[in-house]
């Protein structure tokens, strides 16, 4: 691949980018992608990589950077891309922990909130089913009922 076909490849990668992140919208991303600048392997001029770009030293310091792409706000969370220690023994993260905690710190609180809409829903079904037998058996309806925080 020449340079030319190496660059159009890149900034169609890029464009695709923006059309997932328009489509999908989410309001945090880790960002892994520490090479923007990086001139072997191009692309770090396209908007979107120098948007969504992150660094060592952000990943460390526990950086969320915002930004706009299509006017639909982003949080992006600085990391770094597991191949730094996977292949490199002199990595600042030799064995991928801080990596690790910050992964940790982001979703761990996800998971609690997809765990806490199951909860949701399996108590939501219970009380239709309460309710059923209230209409069969001539009880009181609804006697379970989540309390959020």
């Amino acid at each position: 691949m020449n340079e030319n076909e190496k660059d159009r490849a890149m900034c169609e990668a890029y464009n695709v980018t923006r059309e997932m992140l328009q489509m999908i919208k989410p309001k945090i991303i880790v960002s892994c992608q520490c090479s923007t600048l990086n001139i072997k392997w191009g692309g770090g001029t396209h908007d979107i990589a120098r948007k969504l770009c992150s660094s060592m030293r952000g990943a460390e310091n526990g950086e969320v950077n915002e930004t706009y792409i299509e006017g639909h706000k982003i949080h992006v969370v600085q990391a770094y891309h597991p191949g730094g220690f996977l292949n490199h023994r002199s990595h600042e993260d030799p064995n991928g922990e801080r990596l690790r905690r910050l992964l940790l710190r982001v979703y761990r609180p996800c998971g609690w909130e997809l765990k806490r809409k199951e909860v949701e829903a399996k108590v939501a079904s219970m009380n239709n089913f309460i309710n059923e037998l209230g209409h069969i058996y001539g009880f009181a309806h609804g006697y379970l009922r989540w309390v959020s925080n």
